[in-house]
């Protein structure tokens, strides 16, 4: 993907970026065809990709939807994330479909961003440096990390894109958030308690674990 948005003069917003890699899949071909609309809906005046640029040219598929909700999540703003909950609950998805979609992996990245973070003071500046530095680590330091399908090294890109917001929680709230998770995810297949409930609190409890952003002086 990135040769080819080389060859066509595009860069990506980090967010664009993302949307776009989980809007586009993993197929060459429809990345493509994908990248050539962006380029022609740009024109030649602008070569900067937007996430506007990417939802103009994308419908709004379940994917981007999963996307929204973890987007709305790492930012704290419950209300969103609760909004596109509801609004997947009425088209009849079913709650443990969403936790396990759209909410776990979200806390899970989120957790162990802070925790590389904070263990292995890996540079998040930018992907290939973060890439580099925790693919350089020890076997032993990365084996708990998810690798790759094909065995080539740690699937990096869901942890990088969750480093920058990882910054604004603490490890022990993380640590917490998650197991709250896994919980809630638990309560969803065992017990008879209300599903939407159990997702909106667990979305609060998410955000509540967020820093309040510093005031400015």
């Amino acid at each position: 993907m990135t040769r080819r948005a080389r060859e066509l003069d595009l860069s990506f917003h980090p967010d664009a970026l993302a949307l776009f890699v989980m809007l586009a899949g993993e197929q060459s071909q429809q990345i493509g065809n994908e990248l050539e609309k962006l380029d022609l809906y740009l024109g030649g005046e602008r070569r900067e990709v937007t996430e506007d640029d990417v939802r103009v040219l994308v419908p709004l598929s379940r994917a981007a939807v999963v996307f929204e909700i973890g987007k709305a999540i790492q930012l704290g703003n419950a209300g969103r994330a609760i909004q596109l909950i509801d609004e997947q609950l009425e088209a009849d998805e079913s709650a443990i479909g969403i936790m396990r979609a759209s909410i776990i992996g979200v806390v899970r990245n989120l957790f162990m961003a802070k925790l590389i973070i904070e263990k292995f003071k890996v540079p998040t500046g930018n992907y290939s440096s973060f890439s580099g530095s925790l693919n350089r680590l020890p076997e032993s330091d990365r084996a708990w990390l998810p690798q790759k399908k094909d065995g080539s090294g740690v699937n990096v890109f869901p942890i990088f894109l969750a480093a920058d917001n990882a910054k604004n929680f603490e490890l022990a709230g993380l640590q917490h958030v998650l197991e709250a998770t896994l919980k809630a995810d638990q309560a969803l297949v065992t017990t008879g308690l209300d599903h939407r409930l159990i997702l909106h609190r667990l979305i609060v409890e998410i955000a509540s674990a967020r820093k309040a952003p510093a005031r400015r002086r």
